[in-house]
């Protein structure tokens, strides 16, 4: 007789944090600004940290052009993986954010010691939780309302196949997710991030779990490499082990019609202006989706 599934994870609570005018302040009442009216935008970005390799990664060369993409993009909840304590300093330091966001972590960046995921979002956050996933990884989550609809956003950071049974450690992280995960009543559940597997591979987890992969979903046929070597020096610098897949996603499950996706793209492909040698963001390209939401 199989044995039944262990029960979900319990989520821990924690603040969102808004900018005061004098420091970031964990206050429900601190509301930035609103998504567009029928419209959320969501970006899903590793940023590579500088823990490792320092010299090569060249973090602090790109955290000015990072952050000119990320405000380009013009998005409503942005995730964004490989966040430092270092990282969330420099982001609360950012006019744009400061104006019109609200961070996921606090000054201290507790959440992301050594490293984890962190959201920004232009809606107020009621809610931000986490995770303990298998292996040393998290999920992080913010729950807002968009005109209506109530939403929750997960990001992930799921481990890659320096593991030797990389597969099976993200079937795991995957079941000990997908266990803890509900939809507010009515509402819209997005999963974001890394998944650190290409289309080669389809975990049994996600693929019962009613989560729409909305970049094949929007663009049947379109590889959506969102990391690749032979495009990217930084990627490229890993190793030669190292090949194009599509890594990072944004998946969408809806216990209604109040949602419809509209378009998905990869940003931060280019070359970082006047750098030398020449590189990009990230060694991962962003991902922008864009959803149609009908308010309730």
């Amino acid at each position: 007789m199989k044995a039944p599934p262990p029960p979900p994870r319990p989520w821990t609570e924690g603040p969102a944090y808004a900018w005061t005018g004098d420091g970031w302040g964990a206050s429900a009442s601190l509301a930035p600004g609103a998504a567009r009216a029928g419209r959320l935008r969501v970006l899903t970005f590793n940023m590579l940290f500088d823990l490792y390799d320092a010299p090569r990664v060249r973090l602090g060369e790109r955290l000015p052009a990072i952050s000119a993409m990320l405000q380009a993009a013009d998005a409503d909840l942005i995730a964004l993986q490989e966040v430092t304590p270092a990282v969330v300093e420099a982001l609360g330091a950012w006019p744009w954010v400061r104006a019109g966001y609200r961070m996921s972590e606090g000054p201290e960046a507790l959440g992301v010691r050594p490293y984890g995921q962190l959201w920004l979002s232009r809606l107020p956050v009621e809610r931000v939780a986490r995770l303990t996933l298998p292996r040393s990884k998290a999920a992080t989550a913010v729950r807002v309302n968009v005109g209506g609809v109530p939403l929750q956003a997960i990001s992930v950071h799921l481990s890659s196949d320096l593991h030797a049974d990389g597969p099976r450690i993200r079937q795991e992280q995957l079941r000990v997710l997908l266990r803890s995960v509900r939809e507010p009543f009515g509402g819209v559940s997005i999963l974001a991030g890394d998944f650190n597997f290409g289309d080669e591979e389809s975990p049994e987890a996600l693929h019962q779990s009613g989560f729409v992969d909305l970049w094949p979903a929007l663009r049947p046929g379109d590889a959506g490499l969102s990391f690749d070597p032979s495009r990217n020096p930084l990627a490229a610098g890993i190793g030669p082990h190292v090949t194009a897949r599509r890594l990072d996603r944004v998946m969408l499950r809806a216990t209604s019609g109040r949602v419809r996706p509209r378009s998905a793209a990869l940003v931060g492909e280019g070359m970082i202006p006047g750098a030398d040698p020449p590189i990009q963001p990230s060694d991962h390209f962003g991902l922008l989706v864009e959803l149609g939401m009908i308010g309730g």
